[in-house]
C-alpha cells in the first residue's frame, strides 16, 4: 500500500505562544535555536526515504528569517524522494475554509483512501529500525479502515498512557479537557497491534486518510482567526469522536524529546551528530543490520543487545515513572518499583523486541538467549532505574 506525506508546517525564528483571546502572541528564539529548524525539517523528510513513499505534498510557510526556506525544503525532497510527485506551497492553511479546501485537494492528489503522514511540526524523526514493520500496520490497520487516525510519535508517552490511565488522567487533568477512551465506532484489526485512544480531541501527529482529514476539518468548531494546526488552542471538535489508535512501539522520536514531562536524562532531546547522512539514527541502525543478517556476525547479539537496551531506556522509563508515581506512598515501596519495571520491560520485549526477531523469522534459540541477554542487562540496571525515576517522581505535583 503506497503511502502519501503532507507536511504543513512554519519555519519560524519565534515560538508562538497562544494567549487567552486565541491570537498567538510570538516570542523570539535565539538564532542558534532557530538556524536548527530547517535542517531538523531536512532529516525528518530523510528518515523517511526508507517508507514506501509515492505523493507529497509540502505547505511549508516562512518568516522573514527563513527566507527562501521553502524552496531549500522543495529541492531537499526531490533529492531524496527521486521518484515521487511532489507538490509544494510557501504557505500552509491557518483557516477553516483553507483546510478543508487543503482537505479536497489531498482527497484529489492522494486518493480518498491510501493513507498519509500527516505532519504538523517540523521536528518528528522516524527512527524505527525496522521500518518493514511500520509499513506492514499500516497496511494491515488501513486494509478496512478508512477514518481511523495513527498515532505514530510521543511513544514513551503514548506507551505510558495506554499502561497506566490513572497516572495519566490524574497528570493531564492539571493542563487540559477532553475526552479520553471511549467505545470505538470502527472494528480495529489485530487489538495485539493495535490500542485505542479514541476521543474528541486529536494531536497534530497521525496518519490517516483523505477521507479521515475531511471528517476531521468538517467536524472542526473554529473560534479563533488564525488556525494552523487541529490542536491548536480556539479548535475545538464538540461532538465528534475519533477512532484514534496507537502502538505500544517507538516509530517517530520529537526531536527536541519530552522535556516537558519528565527530567530523565534518556528522555531528552536529540542531537544532529547522532543520525548518518541518511536520517538514520545510529544505533538504531545496529539492530535492523543484525536483524536482516540473521545475527550470523557473531558479535551481532552483542552490539543489538547494546542497542536494544539504549532503546528501553529512552522509551519505556516513563511507564515506569508513572506507575511508581501512583504507587509511592503504598508500602511496601521498592518491590512495587520492581513490578512497574516487569510491567514495562515485558511490554518492550513484546512490542520491540519480539516483533523485531519473529518478523525477520529468527531462529528460537537465537530469540532465546538475547531476551535472557537483555533481561540480565536491564536488571543489573535496577538500582540505577530506580533512582532516575524516584527523582523525577519528586518533582511532580503533589498527589
Amino acid at each position: 500500500m503506497d503511502l502519501g506525506l503532507y507536511v504543513n508546517t512554519m519555519l519560524t525564528a519565534s515560538v508562538a505562544v497562544p494567549t487567552r483571546e486565541l491570537k498567538p502572541i510570538y516570542r523570539s528564539e535565539t538564532p542558534m535555536d532557530s538556524q536548527m529548524k530547517i535542517q531538523i525539517l531536512i532529516l525528518s523528510l530523510k528518515s523517511l526515504k526508507c517508507l514506501n513513499i509515492r505523493k507529497i505534498i509540502l505547505n511549508i510557510d516562512c518568516d522573514e528569517f527563513y527566507s527562501g526556506g521553502t524552496e531549500e525544503v522543495l529541492d531537499a525532497a526531490k533529492a531524496i524522494f527521486c521518484d515521487a510527485e511532489i507538490v509544494s506551497e510557501k504557505t500552509r492553511p491557518t483557516n477553516l475554509s483553507a483546510w478543508n479546501q487543503s482537505a479536497e485537494l489531498a482527497q484529489d492528489f492522494f486518493g480518498p483512501e491510501n493513507p498519509i503522514i500527516c505532519v504538523f511540526n517540523h521536528d518528528h524523526i522516524f527512527v524505527d529500525h525496522v521500518p518493514e514493520i511500520f509499513q506492514y500496520q499500516i497496511n494491515t490497520l488501513f486494509k478496512e479502515n478508512k477514518e481511523v487516525y495513527l498515532c505514530y510519535s510521543h511513544a514513551p508517552e503514548t506507551i505510558s498512557f495506554l499502561g497506566n490511565h490513572q497516572a495519566y488522567l490524574y497528570r493531564l487533568s492539571k493542563s487540559m479537557s477532553f475526552d479520553l477512551p471511549v467505545s470505538p465506532p470502527q472494528r480495529i484489526p489485530d487489538t495485539k497491534l493495535f490500542h485505542h485512544l479514541s476521543r474528541n480531541h486529536i494531536d497534530g501527529i497521525f496518519v490517516t486518510t483523505a477521507k479521515g482529514l475531511k471528517k476531521l476539518w468538517g467536524a472542526a468548531c473554529v473560534r479563533t482567526s488564525y488556525a494552523p494546526r487541529p490542536d491548536w488552542p480556539g479548535v475545538t471538535f464538540s461532538g465528534a469522536v475519533f477512532n484514534i489508535v496507537s502502538t505500544k512501539r517507538e516509530f517517530f522520536r520529537h526531536f527536541d524529546g519530552y522535556g516537558h514531562v519528565s527530567a530523565i536524562p534518556s528522555l531528552q532531546g536529540m542531537s544532529l551528530k547522532k543520525f548518518d547522512e541518511n536520517g538514520n539514527l545510529a544505533g538504531r541502525r545496529v539492530i535492523g543490520d543484525a536483524l536482516r543478517g540473521g545475527f550470523q556476525v557473531p558479535e551481532s547479539i552483542d552490539h543489538a543487545v547494546t542497542a536494544y537496551v539504549d532503546l528501553f531506556m529512552s522509551v519505556y522509563l516513563l511507564l515506569i515513572r508513572d506507575s511508581h508515581y501512583i504507587e509511592k506512598h503504598s508500602p511496601p515501596y521498592f518491590s512495587n518499583f520492581i513490578t512497574h519495571l516487569d510491567k514495562s520491560f515485558g511490554s518492550f520485549l513484546e512490542f520491540q523486541v519480539r516483533e523485531d526477531l519473529e518478523f525477520f523469522n529468527i531462529a528460537s534459540a537465537k530469540i532465546t538467549e538475547i531476551v535472557i541477554r537483555l533481561s540480565h542487562a536491564i536488571y543489573l540496571q535496577q538500582l540505577t532505574i530506580f533512582g532516575l525515576v524516584d527523582r523525577d517522581v519528586a518533582t511532580m505535583p503533589h498527589r
